[in-house]
This record gives structure tokens, C-alpha cells and sequence, in this order.
């Protein structure tokens, strides 16, 4: 699924994707573990979406679904005011609405 925003694309992490997904994580994060709410999520294992823009990646976005809910597990934009965050969402929007999801949510710190 490709979604054209602007000057760049919204696309599924795929397993070639894996490392650099790890990498960002542990710039942003300081690690590929994430703590939510008492429990450890690995994600750079979870399903998620890459914003791309002029063949280099620019954001991504981590989640998980849990019966009816979608949790949203990372979540970071490198280019500012872009739409970027709002794209990659809106992409978990859209899988979390068709695995019947009622609740799409995520926790914030108060660094974002």
C-alpha cells in the first residue's frame, strides 16, 4: 500500500527494512525495546509503515493490534511539518479499521 502525500510515499516495513528500523530505534529510543504501559515490546519486530522521500527514509511508525484494540508503539517523523506523522496514522488507521478495531491509541512522554 503506497499512499502519495506531498513529495513522499507511505509504505509497510518489509523484512529488508529490519536493520534500519533497529537503527532508528535505538537513536530515537536508546533501545529496540519500548515499555508500554508495565509491558516490553520489541519493535523492531512489530508491524509498521516507513515514509519515504527521495529514496531515503524519512519517519516511521510501530503498532500492534490486540483484539479490538491498535496500539500505536513508536513513532517518529525526521523532516518537521511535512505531514509526515499525520501520514504514517493515518496508515495505521486504515489497517486498525480493517482488522475491526474500535480504538486506535498511543501513549506520549512528556519529552515529544
Amino acid at each position: 500500500m503506497n499512499i502519495n502525500m506531498k513529495n513522499f510515499q507511505i509504505r509497510p516495513v518489509n523484512k529488508e527494512d529490519r536493520s534500519w528500523v533497529a537503527s532508528l530505534l535505538e537513536e530515537h529510543w536508546g533501545s529496540t525495546k519500548i515499555v508500554t504501559r508495565g509491558r516490553i515490546y520489541n519493535a523492531d519486530k512489530l508491524p509498521g509503515f516507513i515514509a519515504i522521500q527521495a529514496d531515503e527514509p524519512v519517519g516511521l511508525v510501530t503498532y500492534r493490534i490486540d483484539g479490538n484494540d491498535c496500539e500505536i508503539i513508536s513513532m517518529n517523523s525526521l523532516v518537521e511539518r511535512a505531514g509526515i506523522g499525520a501520514a504514517l496514522i493515518d496508515a495505521v488507521k486504515k489497517v486498525a479499521i480493517k482488522a475491526n478495531c474500535t480504538r486506535v491509541w498511543l501513549i506520549t512522554t512528556n519529552d515529544n
